[in-house]
């Protein structure tokens, strides 16, 4: 058996915590316990940056995707065919995912994708002078391909 694999089987119920200011920890002899500490950890991190995606997002772009997504969901824009073959989702889980916004993980490339896809699609097949486009949307195009380009660069890091 090799080294690293020795010490993996010795240590792999360890779990080392590295504090800003502090000596590092280390909590041992977890056993099976390190998953489930591991996975809460995980979803601290992941709490943690969605506050930080969610402070650098103003709430006029929050407005215009969430308003684009739920457009999308359960508009008039697009037929349940439509739903399916331009985005890969139903309506249903189109729903989900606006009623969702933006409880979510902003920082999930399908997500950005998604969000990406809806404004491209979105936006040729609307007025944004009729009172649907106004009530569905919101925003205008400009405004709405501006949103969408600010959480692209916010949610990948760029900004």
């Amino acid at each position: 058996m090799s080294k690293k694999v020795e010490q993996s089987r010795a240590h792999f119920d360890r779990l080392y915590l590295y504090p800003r200011s502090s000596p590092p920890i280390t909590l041992d002899h977890l056993g099976k316990a390190v998953y489930p500490l591991l996975a809460f950890f995980a979803r601290v991190l992941e709490f943690q940056s969605q506050k930080v995606l969610r402070r650098k997002l103003d709430e006029e772009v929050l407005t215009a995707l969430g308003n684009s997504l739920t457009a999308a969901a359960s508009g008039p824009y697009f037929t349940d065919a439509e739903l399916q073959s331009l985005f890969g989702r139903s309506r249903e889980s189109m729903q989900v995912v606006a009623g969702l916004w933006p409880r979510m993980n902003l920082a999930a490339p399908d997500l950005r994708e998604l969000l990406a896809d809806v404004s491209r699609e979105l936006i040729p097949r609307g007025d944004p002078a009729s009172a649907t486009w106004s009530e569905w949307v919101g925003a205008s195009p400009e405004q709405l391909e501006a949103a969408t380009e600010v959480f692209r660069r916010v949610s990948t890091g760029e900004v």
